[in-house]
């Protein structure tokens, strides 16, 4: 009789923490639904110095369960080796439901006086999960630049 008392105390208590703190304790015993870049392509076989270039990256959603709202992504370069062609480097995407690849298309720009090598890109996410809770992380894309040389003959 005793346990059957403290039980119902015990629930009594988390109904009440539950209607205090809203969906959050229920919220927090799911996986966090995460953003991760399956990859990237560019409109050019090689990126060279100096090139401005259409670079497509792939961001999936890879929780089985949640969509994924409010998404804004910041691309950068340590010493902004590249940056977009023009705008910002903040980029917005309404929703990814889940386990979808959203393909974003980027037109971007290297430096005209890069050496050859390749340049590491900053990617930071922040956005919502399905009960409006924010979530940061990010990742790097590596981007190898190649340095233009002009060649001429003389006679």
């Amino acid at each position: 009789m005793k346990t059957i008392k403290r039980t119902k105390k015990i629930l009594a208590i988390m109904m009440c923490m539950v209607m205090l703190f809203g969906f959050s304790v229920i919220a927090s015993a799911e996986t966090t639904p995460r953003l991760i870049i399956t990859g990237f392509t560019t409109d050019k076989d090689e990126v060279k110095s100096g090139d401005t270039f259409e670079m497509t990256v792939s961001i999936q959603n890879v929780s089985k369960k949640s969509d994924i709202s409010n998404i804004k992504l910041t691309f950068s370069t340590a010493n902004n080796e590249i940056v977009p062609a023009s705008g910002s480097s903040t980029m917005y995407i309404e929703k990814i439901a889940k386990e979808e690849v959203y393909e974003l298309k980027i037109t971007m720009k290297a430096g005209a006086d890069l050496s050859s090598k390749s340049y590491v890109m900053d990617v930071k996410f922040s956005y919502e999960d399905r009960y409006g809770s924010p979530i940061e992380d990010a990742t790097t894309l590596v981007i190898p630049v190649y340095k233009y040389t002009s060649s001429f003959i003389a006679r």
